[in-house]
């Protein structure tokens, strides 16, 4: 997407926040990998972090809806297997989940929904070659987000912690790697804090 469509998103989610209950901040750590589907090739986990705002508000008894907008570093660790070949691939999202919740009782709640995610940046260091291949990769993708989380109000009024597991939906790449699409899947953990609460 252009720079003026990433501001009206920016512009339509503030002006939700402020049409709704509770708003905030919120940041943590993710655990990311991406698979390709070929056994030329193996993977593991990448840690990054991430961090953004949220607007929710109740729709329901005990559901409730929610949209968040954050930075999300993400990647893989990755080996080439017929040369040996080692190294990372990171990658800057900025994610935009669509979420319901539902709160169980004493803060707790489960939550889930759909998520787009548009790269910001693609780069590759193998055996200390860096290189931006943002080029290659699709410029948004779409995930599915299943998380849960719980208030903190007793050690700090508005405050919480979440953790969450987001499978992509759609493939990475533009082209195919070795014949295979390119999926990621990204958990997640962190602490939020709560504006607003009427």
């Amino acid at each position: 997407m252009k720079g003026g469509s990433l501001l009206i998103l920016f512009v339509i989610f503030f002006a939700a926040a402020r049409a709704q209950f509770t708003y905030g901040f919120k940041g943590g750590l993710n655990s990311s990998a991406e698979s390709v589907g070929s056994s030329d090739y193996s993977t593991s986990e990448r840690i990054g972090f991430n961090g953004g705002v949220f607007a929710a508000h109740p729709v329901a008894g005990a559901f409730a809806a929610r949209a968040e907008l954050f930075y999300s570093a993400e990647g893989t660790r990755e080996k080439y297997k017929p040369t040996g070949a080692t190294g990372e691939i990171k990658r800057g999202f900025l994610r935009l989940p669509l979420l319901v919740q539902y709160r169980i009782g004493s803060g707790i709640y489960v939550e889930t929904g759909p998520q787009v995610g548009l790269l910001l940046s693609s780069k590759e260091d193998f055996d200390g070659v860096v290189m931006n291949i943002k080029q290659y990769y699709s410029a948004a993708n779409l995930g599915w987000c299943f998380g849960a989380g719980a208030r903190l109000d007793e050690l700090l009024k508005g405050s919480g912690v979440n953790v969450r597991y987001a499978p992509g939906l759609t493939r990475l790449n533009k082209e195919a790697i070795a014949g295979k699409s390119l999926t990621s899947s990204v958990w997640s953990v962190g602490l939020f804090y709560t504006l607003g609460d009427r």
